[in-house]
């Protein structure tokens, strides 16, 4: 039987990232085009069709790059709780160890989940939502159970499929804190230049959190 509570493991996954600030640091690099999509995309002339495109396309491009920086930066975060959850210490240089050894499969693994949710999350959103929904292990599947990144595709699907209650309300958790750090984020973006320190500051700190919380779900599926 699944034995996690939610706001619990919030608790203890805030308290991880407030106890580590470095997990912010590193997390100040993905955090960057985000904020800048959002004013790319919200900001600058729609007179001609050219330039909205090209805002389109740019945006776009931006949050691709962020997606895929955010996953590898989070492959970094979950390989520390991880290995908090087992040996109570923060070696981010161990973590950075193991992301050169298999850099090629987790940057892949990046790649698929930044096109396939990133695209249908822009331009059709309840399909981005719902192939969120499916994928949401595949990064603890290539990085705690050592898959490469097709077979972690796969058992992503069985993993959720399997607990689909449990997973359902997760998502739908984890989903409010992203969308709540991510609207605060992207209102204090257009806020000259100390909104925009803000709104990276808080986009950082909501990614750590979110990927502790979501290892600590894996391993409460899978290993506990």
């Amino acid at each position: 039987m699944l034995n996690f509570d939610f706001w619990t493991e919030t608790k203890r996954s805030a308290r991880f990232v407030a106890k580590n600030p470095t997990l912010w640091i590193v997390s100040l690099l993905p955090a960057l085009p985000f904020v800048a999509a959002s004013l790319v995309a919200a900001r600058g002339s729609v007179g001609w069709w050219f330039f909205g495109l090209y805002r389109l396309g740019l945006g776009f491009g931006l949050f691709l790059l962020g997606s895929v920086l955010s996953i590898l930066v989070a492959a970094l975060i979950m390989i520390a709780a991880w290995d908090y959850s087992y040996r109570s210490i923060v070696d981010l240089w161990r973590a950075f160890r193991m992301i050169g050894d298999r850099f090629l499969e987790i940057l892949i693994t990046a790649l698929i989940i930044s096109f396939v949710v990133g695209f249908f999350s822009v331009f059709f959103i309840f399909p981005g939502l719902f192939f969120a929904f499916l994928l949401l292990f595949v990064l603890p599947e290539v990085i705690i159970d050592g898959r490469d990144p097709f077979s972690a595709l796969q058992a992503s699907f069985h993993l959720v499929l399997e607990h689909l209650g449990e997973c359902f309300a997760f998502f739908v958790g984890l989903l409010f804190f992203a969308l709540v750090g991510l609207l605060l984020g992207w209102v204090f973006s257009f806020v000259p230049i100390a909104g925009v320190i803000l709104g990276v500051l808080i986009i950082a700190a909501l990614l750590p959190f979110l990927t502790t919380l979501l290892t600590r779900f894996y391993l409460s599926l899978t290993r506990y």
